[in-house]
């Protein structure tokens, strides 16, 4: 907060912290003269600017693309620090889990703010898996690299990714999208973000004004269909 007071500008643009903020910091940081531009409404306050790119709708386009490709057995994979954020991502997934009849995994990997997720991630997982087994078909992991722990540590227990076990990331971080295999994951239009933000600072007045993205499912080669094989049967 002290940082921002000394910020000077047309607008600032903020990620906020993994952290949790107090009440009066968040009323500190909202009565700054410089406008705010919150990039997802983490603080879930009414009359904030916020770009806010609807989390829920990547827990439930993660769910929707396992069960579509027949998967009953899955595993909710918490290995990010925990935000407001994460939190509404995660809630959806699992609800729209359970609202189809199935009952999900939750697996965390206890990933700490400033901890490597995609490291902590591996070693708790290869840990889960040889004391457990491959007790889940599908997974969905809280990002895009703690996606590529989950597969390093299937690999290390002898598990084929996505033959038996199949798995999903969020984020779209590209190197991800030429690893063996391909990692199928949930993502925002980043360019069309970052567009509409100079819409939100050019020439235009800042009052209580949210901008929605949805997001979309890039599907790779991480999931298997598990339909297509009980054809073949």
């Amino acid at each position: 907060v002290e940082f921002l007071k000394k910020v000077h500008g047309d607008a600032i643009l903020l990620i906020l912290p993994f952290f949790r903020l107090g009440q009066q910091e968040i009323a500190e940081i909202l009565g700054l003269p410089t406008p705010m531009i919150f990039l997802g409404n983490d603080i879930l306050c009414e009359g904030v600017n916020a770009i806010d790119s609807l989390p829920e709708e990547a827990g439930m386009r993660a769910a929707e693309c396992l069960l579509r490709n027949g998967h009953r057995r899955i595993a909710l994979i918490l290995s990010e620090p925990q935000s407001v954020g994460s939190w509404r991502r995660n809630d959806a997934f699992l609800a729209y889990l359970r609202l189809h009849g199935v009952s999900p995994r939750i697996i965390d990997c206890e990933v700490r703010s400033g901890e490597a997720s995609c490291a902590k991630t591996h070693d708790r997982m290869t840990a889960y898996l040889r004391r457990y087994g491959a007790d889940f078909s599908g997974c969905f992991a809280t990002s895009d690299y703690s996606a590529f722990g989950v597969v390093s540590a299937c690999r290390e227990c002898g598990y084929g990714v996505p033959e038996e076990i199949s798995v999903i990331g969020e984020g779209d971080a590209k190197f991800f999208g030429f690893c063996s295999p391909p990692l199928t994951t949930v993502s925002a239009d980043y360019l069309e973000m970052v567009m509409r933000m100079t819409e939100f600072i050019d020439g235009k007045p800042l009052h209580d004004h949210r901008i929605f993205f949805p997001l979309h499912l890039i599907e790779r080669k991480s999931v298997f269909d598990l339909t297509y094989e009980s054809q073949l049967r």
